[in-house]
Parts: C-alpha cells; sequence; structure tokens
C-alpha cells in the first residue's frame, strides 16, 4: 500500500500542475488579457497550494482498499479539476478583476481542495 500511496501522491502534485497550467495556457489563447502562463509567478506558487492538499491526501491512511484510495483520489481530483477550471474561466471573463485576487484564490482554492478530498476520503471509508 506504501508503494501505491507514494505514486499517487506524485501523480497528484504532477496533475496539480498540469491543471494550472494547462488552464492558463487555454485561457492565455481564449482571452489575450489573461497573464502568460509561463512568466506568471503566482501560477507556480498557486500549482504547489493546489497540489499540497493531494500529496498529503494521498499519503494519509483510512480503513480503505487501494482500489477505494485509488477510486477516490480520482473522484477528488476529477471535482477539483472542475471547479478550478470554473473559477479560472469566471476570473478570466471578469470585466475588472481586483488587485488582490491572487491570495484570495490561493485560499479559496486550498481550502476547497482540502474539503473535496476530506468529504470523498470518509464517504469512502464509511462504505467500507
Amino acid at each position: 500500500m506504501g508503494k501505491v500511496k507514494g505514486v499517487l501522491a506524485v501523480c497528484g502534485a504532477a496533475g496539480a500542475f498540469v491543471l494550472v497550467y494547462g488552464t492558463a495556457v487555454m485561457l492565455q489563447l481564449l482571452f489575450s488579457s489573461y497573464p502568460s502562463a509561463l512568466r506568471d509567478p503566482n501560477l507556480a506558487i498557486l500549482a504547489v497550494i493546489c497540489a499540497a492538499p493531494f500529496a498529503a491526501g494521498s499519503l494519509l491512511t483510512y480503513r480503505e482498499t487501494k482500489g477505494q484510495l485509488v477510486f477516490g483520489m480520482a473522484v477528488s481530483a476529477g471535482l477539483f479539476a472542475l471547479l478550478f477550471i470554473i473559477i479560472q474561466l469566471l476570473i478570466a471573463t471578469a470585466a475588472d478583476p481586483a488587485e488582490d485576487i491572487n491570495r484570495r484564490l490561493w485560499i479559496v482554492l486550498a481550502v476547497s481542495a482540502t474539503m473535496i478530498i476530506a468529504a470523498v476520503r470518509s464517504a469512502g471509508a464509511r462504505e467500507s
């Protein structure tokens, strides 16, 4: 089970980076006013903040099998990706985004990722 947890932690962190930078590149292509993905240091911070709950969530142990762990993390990642893309799209289409939107966004996404992971994992633990 330890090897599966390590692989899930690495995949969760890599997936968060792909999600953050992939969304930024797509929004840059769609809306030219969106900041460039490779030059914005805030995106790196956002990717780390989004990756941390998934890496930590995959390393925590509940009473669940490997299949339940993988399924729970996949469902959590899918729900978070949907939420993340919607939030980024709303920010990109906003007429006048706030100056300190990055700090608020970091807090909201970190808390929501943690809540999604906790809810899905605890629901999976109750099933077993």
